[in-house]
């Protein structure tokens, strides 16, 4: 039997795909203002407009189509709406297919070339008082009865990674990556006690931590037991991110760490000797905070690594040379929906990098999910701490 004509196959396809394209657009308007735009309190408002617009606009829809009575389904050329809105509606599909094929490419590529092996992972649920004492030994928060909600999941990663430029002598250097701690009150100190017990498990040479570690002023005294705790062979390293300037004033962040031992990246570069090969480091806060100067990797450095809480800025690491980058801010996209995928990071290449390792040559680039965040869900997308062993190509 014949659909009538308001309900035919195409008339779904054309809601259905102006649909998609609302959606996309504004998840598209809500990562750009989050990986481009430097001011916290702009950034927030913008992104309560773009929320709002998201969930207002399809109800002035409906609203509109009661009123008028014309069908709230779309036809591809359709005469009985106003011009405008057919042009948005026109808009709204355009969109959807760019998505859509953007998403055909991105799943179609192998971003990594075969250049990572996940050797080893696990999950601790760090919140499960039959592993360790209860993270909330009275009434747990409203996020942590929502079903499938993997907030404490972390997962520990052991991953290999094979670089071109690594000389023969530094087969096998490990980095204990972190990114995006969030102290800011939602996960007690407890729990990031835990994460850096896991991370001096993993015995790594180096530690590197890429931005976001303290929301609020009152949590910088969790920095002793917590990274101040940290070790390793030859360093801890960091550089800070966008969150961390919510603090006001960040001198204090870095004074902690400092005397605790760890080595800012963000305003310069440092350089460590292992088994008589130089190994430059340096780092990178942008859009955040300036560079403090051109940092190209230097040509007599045997091995670069680039630590950036952004991974938009791989681009510039490659035209610096720089041979392996460390980045986060994206948390995975948090919410990882099947077949598709995350569908919000706050990048300029939206979930391009969300998380995972892409070689952009010379630069390997690997992203981490991050440990904590303000947005208390997680979806098929757990907190993780990786363990990176690096092997020479």
């Amino acid at each position: 039997m014949e659909l009538p004509l308001d309900v035919s196959p195409a008339v779904i396809s054309a809601t259905a795909c102006a649909a998609l394209g609302h959606l996309g657009l504004w998840v598209m308007a809500y990562n750009q203002v989050h990986g481009r735009i430097q001011r916290h309190h702009l950034v927030r408002g913008l992104s309560r407009v773009i929320i709002v617009a998201t969930l207002l606009l399809p109800a002035c829809w409906c609203g509109y189509c009661y009123l008028t009575g014309a069908s709230w389904l779309v036809s591809w050329s359709s005469s009985s709406h106003p011009i405008l809105v057919r042009g948005l509606l026109l808009v709204y599909q355009v969109t959807a297919v760019y998505i859509l094929c953007h998403w055909l490419i991105q799943r179609t590529t192998t971003p990594h070339r075969g250049r990572q092996t996940v050797m080893q992972s696990r999950t601790i649920d760090l919140a499960d008082p039959a592993e360790q004492s209860p993270l909330f030994p009275e009434e747990p928060p409203w996020f942590m009865r929502i079903p499938g909600n993997q907030f404490t999941h972390l997962e520990v990663i052991v991953k290999q990674l094979r670089l071109p430029r690594l000389p023969r002598a530094l087969d096998g250097l490990t980095i204990a990556h972190l990114s995006d701690l969030h102290f800011e009150g939602k996960l007690p100190r407890a729990y990031f006690e835990q994460v850096i017990d896991q991370t001096n498990a993993l015995s790594a040479d180096l530690v590197a931590i890429t931005g976001d570690l303290v929301d609020r002023p009152e949590c910088l005294s969790w920095i002793d037991t917590t990274l101040n705790r940290l070790t390793s062979r030859y360093g801890c390293f960091f550089v800070l991110g966008n969150h961390d300037l919510r603090l006001g004033n960040v001198t204090p962040l870095k004074q902690m760490l400092t005397r605790g031992g760890a080595i800012y990246l963000g305003a310069g570069q440092h350089r460590l000797q292992i088994h008589e090969h130089s190994i430059y480091l340096a780092g990178n806060e942008r859009p955040w905070f300036p560079l403090a100067e051109s940092m190209p990797a230097p040509a007599d450095a045997d091995f670069s690594i680039l630590l950036s809480h952004s991974p938009d800025q791989v681009n510039w690491a490659r035209q610096q040379g720089f041979d392996l980058m460390l980045a986060g801010h994206t948390h995975g996209g948090q919410i990882r929906f099947p077949l598709l995928g995350p569908v919000i990071a706050p990048s300029q290449s939206g979930v391009k990098y969300a998380g995972g390792t892409f070689f952009q040559p010379p630069t390997l680039l690997h992203v981490s999910r991050g440990i904590s965040g303000l947005f208390p869900i997680r979806w098929n997308c757990p907190p993780e701490i990786t363990r990176l062993v690096l092997k020479a190509d």
